[in-house]
């Protein structure tokens, strides 16, 4: 039951989706899952090599 599903955001884009004003025009963009996660171990990697380290 339900409504049909048009697409998912993946968590990457969740801070820009945010950000949008209303009445924003956004495109879905099909990717696959293994393209997705790679997206998110890159993206995860980028923030950890940013945090600072406390001696």
């Amino acid at each position: 039951g339900g409504y049909p599903k048009i697409g998912s955001v993946i968590p990457l884009d969740t801070a820009k989706l945010a950000q949008l004003s209303p009445g924003a025009t956004i495109r879905f963009e099909s990717i696959s899952p293994e393209y997705a996660h790679n997206l998110h171990w890159l993206e995860k990697s980028r923030f950890e090599r940013t945090q600072v380290v406390k001696c």
